[in-house]
């Protein structure tokens, strides 16, 4: 039994010594940051400065919405340093998985309307659906990761959303689960955007698909700059990701992670893996390609500004009301906030409290905040018990992807404490 952890632990001694060794040589960059910053919330500001100019950040941006309005909106760092862009305004940026608690705000628009159910059968607006035994599987249980399909057995592309969406539909349909739907949670971390545009292509009185939708019925009416798929004419202004590194000195603190890495590097055959070996332009250098950006994946492919983000999570923390228009009623923002899957998750391999669609953090006193973060460190919350809505994007990725990214998580605690006063 002990023989068995000696490679593990000699790969992660070697990963330490060489991020220790990256983290002193690694070059720091000068860089400008700007923004706006309410009366009460400079230290929020002066934080996300400090982060700037020291190259902790190396790009960004971050947007609080506190009580309606909007306290600070931060940016800084290159968008591309390559052509030593700045990071401005409007610079866009991926948001990965963040794009799934804009997605759920989607269904929750639809709930609110009567067009569907969370406890619907799926089956029941796509007959499709139920082969392989999938006829019980409810919009509740995909939402919350509990349908058992967070891979595709058979090969698909991204670009499938676009080019071929009659065969996909067909792959997603034929399916069949991992586990028995409801038994257990576990991340789906492509699939969850795919299975949703169905729904909302199949309820939707005019069979808008899930970029149309979110287009039409939130972006526009509530002036929010965010895009599920980019539109190529938008790429002028988004900024060029860049990945992190096994060597990075994140690694130094990203202990809960080496289970997860451990797993993906030695089981091929590990949910995790064939998570992100299909579709194949998961593992590809494919992110700032303008083709793969406009792909509408409800998972992966929002591109927006924090202050976007902040946005939309600032109006569903102070009631679900814009300018006299209603993104969501009380009810349907309460319903957000509850958690479905707690505990132990069968893909990420660490605990996450996963709610209809969002992904939920407690919060003090009591209850939670709602909303997803994304891969690299990204974050977008809201929570109504302090009337915050929280926007986070950098294109300098680390690979914190659960909301624990340590520039966030500091810059989070700044933003309570000015808050509370």
């Amino acid at each position: 039994m002990l023989d068995s952890w000696i490679p593990t632990v000699v790969g992660v001694f070697v990963v330490w010594v060489v991020s220790v060794s990256h983290y002193v040589f690694e070059k720091k960059t000068q860089t400008i940051c700007n923004g706006f910053v309410a009366i009460g919330w400079n230290p929020v500001a002066q934080l996300f400065r400090d982060q700037i100019e020291s190259g902790e950040l190396k790009g960004g941006a971050l947007s609080v919405y506190h009580k309606g309005e909007l306290v600070v909106e931060m940016y800084g760092g290159l968008a591309d340093p390559h052509s030593t862009l700045e990071w401005e305004r409007h610079t866009l940026s991926q948001a990965y998985s963040t794009t799934k608690g804009i997605v759920a705000v989607v269904m929750a628009m639809l709930v609110d309307r009567g067009l569907i159910s969370y406890l619907d059968p799926i089956s029941k607006h796509w007959p499709e659906f139920a082969a392989q035994g999938k006829g019980s599987i409810t919009v509740e249980q995909l939402l919350s990761h509990r349908a058992g399909l967070p891979v595709i057995d058979q090969d698909f592309s991204m670009f499938d959303i676009l080019m071929e969406p009659v065969k996909l539909s067909k792959i997603l349909a034929t399916q069949k689960p991992i586990w028995e739907p409801g038994t257990q949670h576990g991340y789906h971390g492509v699939t969850f955007g795919l299975y949703v545009d169905q729904l909302v292509k199949r309820v939707d009185p005019y069979h808008r698909d899930l970029y149309k939708f979110f287009h039409e019925e939130i972006a526009v009416p509530f002036e929010i700059d965010f895009y599920i798929g980019l539109p190529k004419e938008e790429n002028y202004r988004c900024a060029k990701a860049f990945e992190f590194s096994l060597f990075s000195s994140d690694m130094l603190i990203a202990s809960r992670y080496y289970r997860l890495l451990y797993t993906y590097l030695t089981d091929v055959d590990s949910l995790i893996n064939k998570q992100l070996h299909n579709p194949p332009e998961m593992k590809m250098d494919l992110e700032n390609s303008p083709l793969y950006r406009e792909i509408p994946c409800g998972s992966t492919h929002g591109f927006g500004t924090a202050t976007s983000i902040a946005k939309l999570y600032g109006i569903l923390a102070s009631g679900g009301i814009y300018k006299g228009k209603q993104l969501l009623s009380k009810n349907a923002i309460s319903r957000l906030m509850e958690p479905l899957s707690v505990g132990f998750d069968s893909v990420l391999r660490m605990d996450v409290t996963y709610g209809r669609g969002v992904t939920l953090r407690e919060v003090q006193p009591s209850g939670y905040m709602f909303g997803a973060p994304g891969a690299g460190g990204q974050m977008g919350y809201s929570d109504p018990s302090h009337r915050l809505g929280i926007g986070f994007l950098t294109n300098y990725k680390s690979i914190f992807a659960i909301g624990d990214d340590p520039r966030y998580l500091e810059l989070e605690q700044a933003i309570y404490a000015c808050a509370k006063e």
